[in-house]
């Protein structure tokens, strides 16, 4: 590339062009992955909150008189109905 009169820069351009696409890559797996976790995390929170307003649903009503309220009400979500 140095004896020659003119420069050739194909080899950069394709290494750049090539870089380019490495990140872009990068980029779209970084995003559909972030995507996915927020999905997947939804799901699951989503799923404890209705198992746990089942099970709140099956209580026996002398279990609800006896035990405080302060203790049982803390632990079910305020978006825990179905």
């Amino acid at each position: 590339m140095l004896k020659e009169k003119t420069a050739n820069f194909a080899p950069l351009a394709h290494a750049i062009l090539l870089m380019a696409g490495v990140y872009a890559i990068g980029l779209v797996a970084s995003y559909l992955y972030t995507l996915l976790m927020m999905l997947l995390s939804q799901r699951v929170q989503r799923q404890i909150r209705n198992e746990m307003f089942t099970h709140m649903q099956r209580l026996p009503i002398a279990f609800l008189t006896k035990t405080n309220t302060a203790t049982s009400c803390p632990a079910i979500p305020t978006t825990s109905t179905p």
